[in-house]
C-alpha cells in the first residue's frame, strides 16, 4: 500500500488551474429555445504561460463546447 507521501509525488505542484464558463443558445423561439452553460478548466505552468492566456484557452474551450451542444 502506498503512503500518502508517495501518492503526492504524482501531483505536479508547479501546475495551476483556471476555469471559465460560457453560454450559447440555439437561436430558436418558444419551446424550441435552448440555452447551454458549459464550464471548462485548464492546467497551466505559471512559469511558461500567463493566467490571462490560460483563461483565454479555458474560455475558448468552453465556448466551442457550448456552441457544439446547441448545434452552431
Amino acid at each position: 500500500m502506498n503512503s500518502p507521501t508517495e501518492d503526492l509525488k504524482l501531483v505536479d505542484r508547479s501546475a495551476e488551474r483556471t476555469c471559465c464558463s460560457r453560454y450559447a443558445n440555439n437561436g430558436q423561439i418558444g419551446e424550441e429555445f435552448l440555452t447551454i452553460r458549459v464550464s471548462s478548466c485548464v492546467s497551466f505552468d505559471a512559469a511558461a504561460e500567463t493566467l490571462g492566456d490560460a483563461s483565454g484557452r479555458a474560455c475558448k474551450k468552453a465556448q466551442d463546447r457550448a456552441n457544439t451542444l446547441v448545434g452552431k
